[in-house]
């Protein structure tokens, strides 16, 4: 699996093209992609994928520009793009088959969003992971917390809060 916040696809575009012909990967997770319905999957060159999207839009945030997230898996391997809540830019993919399945999660937070936003994410999680119990589940992402420290075992995640830390962004952390 490869992630990476690319900061604006459409002006790399022929990079994502040549990375993936030669890629190694079977999914590819991309956020803050910046693409809009005015851009088909068919420009983005991912023919041997499934290309799964939440574009930015206006509903989805009050800022101009930014955001997007996309999740792309190799068309051999089974995936569908499961349920979620459009109020924010999240994608949730199922990959895999029988036993051996797994949840991709990805989301773009804008910065200072509010804690609901995150209790957005956090509530599709949780039900995603009650609905399919034996799937394993892979949440990547930007959140748009420069004053955390993620931490991550294989038993769980946290958050190392900074003392600068606003309000809003503890807020945003204990929601989820």
């Amino acid at each position: 699996m490869y992630f990476q916040n690319v900061r604006g696809l459409r002006t790399k575009l022929n990079q994502l093209r040549e990375n993936a012909s030669d890629s190694i990967y079977d999914i590819l997770v991309l956020s803050e992609t910046w693409l809009t319905h005015e851009i088909h999957d068919s420009e983005l060159h991912l023919y041997d994928y499934t290309v799964y999207r939440q574009d930015h839009s206006a509903e989805t945030s009050a800022c101009s520009r930014g955001g997007g997230v996309l999740v792309a898996v190799r068309s051999s391997i089974p995936s569908k793009m499961l349920p979620a809540s459009t109020d924010i830019e999240q994608l949730f993919v199922l990959v895999g088959t029988g036993t051996s399945q797994i949840i991709i999660g990805t989301v773009y937070l804008p910065p200072r969003s509010p804690a609901h936003s995150y209790r957005i994410f956090s509530d599709n999680i949780d039900s995603l992971v009650e609905e399919y119990q034996n799937a394993e589940l892979c949440v990547l992402g930007d959140f748009n917390q420069p004053n955390c420290i993620w931490t991550s075992d294989n038993l769980s995640s946290s958050a190392l809060i900074l003392p600068n830390t606003t309000p809003n962004e503890v807020e945003s952390l204990e929601a989820m």
